[in-house]
């Protein structure tokens, strides 16, 4: 036989020990129970039935219907899972503990409440609550210290087919692994609380890491709230009331300042689903101090299938904040606004077709506030209200990027009495098709910063009665591209009606443009404000209200102002205005349309008015008071008007009305003026350098003066001037007189440079009249007429005119003296004959001393004997003294001094002019013969020659 081996033997103690081997599993891995209603610690196996301390395989059940604590230390740091089916089981583990699934309230009828007081709690299994229908579960994780982990891929399950609870106080914290689902079956009720933070400020936490789809009320009702700064965290989306048969909610509010947030990574849909199956009523409220955001969509109500949707911001007690990526608000979904901010950030405001954007406060709410930011957009296909309910406030916004598009209907702000809308556009865009109206009934706000853009078919501010409208334009840009109407409505016709209180302010760089074929219109109870900004009118201004232009530019073919107008800046237009004017800083005015500046009445004030016009510009009633007017082409002041105050008229002028100046310093004219059938009057009037004066005035009381390089020339008629001061008149620059003119001044009165007396003119003069010399150059009076003052002379006198009838007579009316301090005079006198018409006569009604140099210019040729009196004394008891220290004569020609007159004597052989003809004259006429000077040239030929000599001996001959 083959050999075979054996079987090994087996011996007792080898059984025996693979025996207990198999006892002791079975142990370890047998389910636990709580047995012990005091509580204590779970590494006491006496705790526990049968007794044992649990390790990683045991099962460990709570069955007990009392209230206890079961501590997990180091000594128990896992099981394989818990189930609490009765009692109120507090956990409290000092060391981490971690195991399987864990479920609270697992079979039906069952009611058992779980709750973390203290440290580490870690499954990596699955959490429910209320299991069994009719089971009642309730998990409480407790405190800062209180963390509930979940890993893997576990959900969370509150309600699966029982009531489940979930409540995290003070700062507790839940992470989930995956989904978390509440209420999943219709048979179950479910709330979650997240309430508080603890003393560390560690806040009441859900944090759930899955990216797929969290349900509130996946079929049952579920009530979600966080508060007092609870916190739930959604990597993925969120669904409320995913069944048909759920009403379920999310609300966050907070009785402190701790901010209460929700946060969803992915969408958030209120009422709808992502099956084929209808949805059921979700609701999300964000009351006060909270905010929700959705990083996503917010959807509320759109579902196809069926189930409402409504989003509350604010609780009736305060405000929060709900933004989100887009939002999608279906047919069946509601927006309450109570006083929270709902935001789109980035996305879109998506509505049904024809739907209205009504955005005022819900029942009970005080504001409706709506944002727009980082290119959100929305396109409104129906009237937009803002503040459409009485007494209700609504906000608004829409941010840098965001642009707000009304592709059909209006856009009304403030709608109803007692109502207050705003709309803020920071760096935003809102383009509306048809109206835009800031104020209908109530009151609103339209405001636009960071380089805003708003384009609207018509603007109305304050559009009714007892509506208030305010819009500003603050270096952002609104286009009207028909009606514009502040303080009121448009017709539809071009005009306009009379509304409430509106309000535009264009400021900081801001452009507002409107239509070239409309009107923009100020009614008497609205305010333009242009603040270092431009209005661009491609049609004409109608200002009925105020106009306040502060550096500010406007752009347009016609202003017409009816009211209070002020300001400083650029009015490029043709300007008309029915009231004044009242300048604060330079205003340059009018444009190259003819009678662009067209009696326009100003206050200039202390500023600097230009008005540009290719005419000449024309003034109305105007004040000023130290500033400056200038005009390109000229300025005129109807008869009827007047120009008063102080300052500078820096152009040509023609007066036909009044000027009236106050103050010492008067007014000051640079240019031409023409005032023939104008006054100057007032305090002071002055003339500048490179100035003229032509007119005739009547205006005693009035100070004139002129500088040099000025020329001013009275007109025919009578002339008065002067306040009897000691410097009433003081003229330096040319004067000429054509008329009769009385210069009353009691310091006397210093003749300018030139002075020219023509047609018989009249000169009264209050006072001692000096024709001195500047320098070594004398000042000239010539001319014909009276001068009725005592008068002192170093000048030079010259009747007639040279480039008119050279010869007249010049009348002094009181004592004349041809020396000044010492200093003496010239008189040039022109004999063109021995006739009264045909020589210079210088007539002295009030006597007079000659002195200083004569000057006689002859124009025909005499004949021995000729006598001329050049000149006369007139008047009772007057004398005629002096001798003139030089005669500047033709030889010939001597002086004869008599008591009545001074005679120009001719004789031609005497040539000494000592009036004699004697042999002292041949022997004085033989030396410069001699010597060859110039007065040899007897004749007149330009040559010293012997002809001169023979003519001179024949006069001599002939004597005279």
């Amino acid at each position: 036989m083959p050999r075979t081996a054996s079987a090994p033997k087996t011996t007792i103690p080898t059984l025996l020990a693979v025996c207990g081997t198999l006892l002791s599993s079975q142990a370890l891995a047998q389910t636990l129970n709580w047995a012990n209603t005091l509580g204590g610690a779970a590494s006491i196996s006496g705790n526990w039935s049968p007794a044992a301390v649990p390790n990683s395989a045991n099962a460990l059940v709570w069955n007990l219907n009392n209230t206890y604590t079961t501590t997990f230390n180091n000594f128990t740091t896992s099981s394989l899972n818990h189930t609490f089916r009765r009692g109120t089981v507090s956990l409290n583990m000092t060391s981490p503990h971690s195991t399987g699934n864990i479920v609270v309230g697992d079979l039906a009828a069952e009611n058992a409440q779980a709750r973390l007081v203290g440290g580490l709690y870690n499954t990596a299994g699955i959490i429910t609550v209320g299991n069994a229908s009719t089971s009642i579960g309730t998990l409480e994780i407790i405190g800062s210290g209180s963390v509930l982990t979940q890993s893997g891929t576990g959900d969370t399950n509150i309600g699966v087919g029982g009531n489940g609870n979930l409540e995290i106080f003070n700062g507790g914290t839940l992470n989930v692994a995956d989904q978390f689902l509440a209420g999943s079956n219709a048979s179950s009720t479910s709330t979650i609380t997240m309430l508080g933070r603890d003393t560390d400020g560690q806040r009441a936490t859900l944090n759930v890491s899955g990216t797929g789809d969290s349900r509130i009320g996946a079929g049952g009702d579920v009530t979600m709230l966080l508060d007092a700064g609870g916190v739930a965290n959604f990597a993925g989306n969120v669904i409320v009331a995913n069944g048909s048969a759920s009403t379920s909610s999310i609300t966050l509010q907070s009785p402190n300042n701790v901010v209460t947030s929700l946060n969803i990574t992915g969408d958030l849909s209120l009422g709808r689903n992502t099956s084929t199956a209808a949805a059921g009523n979700g609701t999300l409220t964000a009351g006060r101090v909270s905010r929700a955001t959705i990083q996503g969509t917010l959807n509320i109500g759109n579902d196809p299938d069926g189930g409402t949707g409504l989003l509350r911001l604010g609780d009736g007690n305060g405000a929060g904040d709900v933004e989100a990526h887009t939002v999608i608000l279906g047919s069946s979904g509601t927006i309450e606004y109570m006083a929270s901010t709902l935001t789109v950030d980035g996305g879109s405001l998506i509505t049904p077709a024809g739907f209205q954007l009504n955005l005022s406060p819900s029942a009970g709410g005080t504001l409706a506030s709506l944002r727009f930011i980082n290119g959100a957009t929305h396109n409104a296909t129906n009237t937009t209200f803002i503040a459409n309910a009485p007494d209700s406030n609504a906000v608004l916004r829409i941010n840098a990027g965001a642009v707000f598009t009304q592709a059909t209907g209006s856009m009304i702000i403030g709608a109803q009495a007692g109502s207050s809308g705003t709309v803020l556009i920071g760096g935003g865009t809102l383009n509306t098709a048809g109206l835009l109206r800031a104020g209908q009934s109530g009151s609103a706000q339209l405001n636009l910063t960071n380089a805003a853009q708003v384009t609207c078919r018509d603007l109305d501010i304050a559009a009714s009665a007892g509506s208030i409208g305010n819009t500003i334009v603050n270096g952002s840009t609104i286009t009207v591209t028909e009606d514009l109407v502040v303080g009121g409505s448009s017709n539809g016709s071009g005009g306009f009606n009379i509304g409430g209180s509106g309000f535009l302010t264009i400021s900081n760089g801001g452009t507002v443009n409107t239509s070239a074929n409309r009107i923009a219109s100020v009614t008497s109870t609205g305010r333009l404000t242009v603040d270092h900004s431009t209005l661009n009118a491609s049609g004409n201004v109608l200002c009925v209200g105020t106009l306040s232009l502060i550096n500010g530019t406007i752009n347009s073919p016609f202003i017409e102002c009816y009211n209070t107008c002020s300001g400083s800046g650029t009015i490029n237009a043709r300007f008309f205005s029915d009231s004044a004017f009242t300048l604060e800083g330079p205003l340059t005015i009018g444009n190259t349309a003819t009678n662009s500046v067209d009696r326009i009445l100003m206050n200039v004030g202390p500023h600097t008015l230009t008005c540009i016009d290719p005419d000449v510009a024309v003034l109305a009633d105007t004040t000023i008071a130290g500033g400056v007017i200038n005009a390109t082409n000229g300025l005129r002041l109807f008869g009827g008007d007047i120009l008063s105050g102080f300052g500078t008229i820096n152009s040509d002028f023609d007066n036909l009305g009044t000027v009236t100046s106050n103050t010492t310093a008067g007014i000051t004219f640079t240019g031409n003026v023409v005032s023939t059938s104008g006054q100057l009057g007032g305090t002071r009037i002055h003339f500048a350098s490179g100035s003229t004066y032509t007119g005739r005035n009547v205006s005693a009381g009035t100070k004139w003066h002129s500088d040099a390089g000025s020329t001013l020339t009275f007109t025919a008629g009578t002339s008065s001037i002067g306040d009897s001061s000691t410097d009433a008149v003081a003229f330096a620059g040319n004067l000429d007189i054509q008329g009769s003119l009385f210069l009353n001044d009691t310091g006397g009165f210093a003749m300018p440079p030139n002075t020219t007396i023509r047609g018989d003119g009249f000169t009264s003069i209050q006072g001692t009249t000096t024709l001195n010399r500047t320098g070594s150059n004398r000042h000239i009076l010539r001319g014909t007429g009276t001068i009725t003052a005592v008068f002192n002379s170093s000048g030079t006198i010259s009747p007639g005119l040279d480039e008119a009838d050279r010869t007249g007579t010049l009348t002094m009316g009181a004592f004349y003296s041809q020396s000044v301090a010492g200093d003496t005079g010239e008189l040039i006198m022109d004999l063109d004959g021995t006739t009264t018409l045909l020589h210079d006569t210088l007539v002295l009604n009030g006597g007079g001393a000659v002195d200083g140099v004569l000057r006689l210019r002859v124009g025909y040729s005499p004949l021995n004997g000729h006598r001329i009196p050049i000149v006369t004394r007139g008047g009772n008891n007057t004398i005629l003294t002096g001798i003139f220290d030089q005669l500047i004569a033709p030889v010939g020609w001597s002086l004869d001094y008599r008591a009545d007159s001074i005679d120009a004597v001719y004789c031609a052989s005497d040539f000494n002019a000592d009036g004699i003809s004697d042999f002292f004259d041949y022997l004085d006429f033989v030396a410069d013969f001699s010597s060859g000077d110039a007065r040899a040239d007897f004749n007149v030929d330009g040559v010293i020659d012997f002809f001169d000599y023979l003519d001179f001996v024949a006069a001599f001959s002939s004597g005279c």
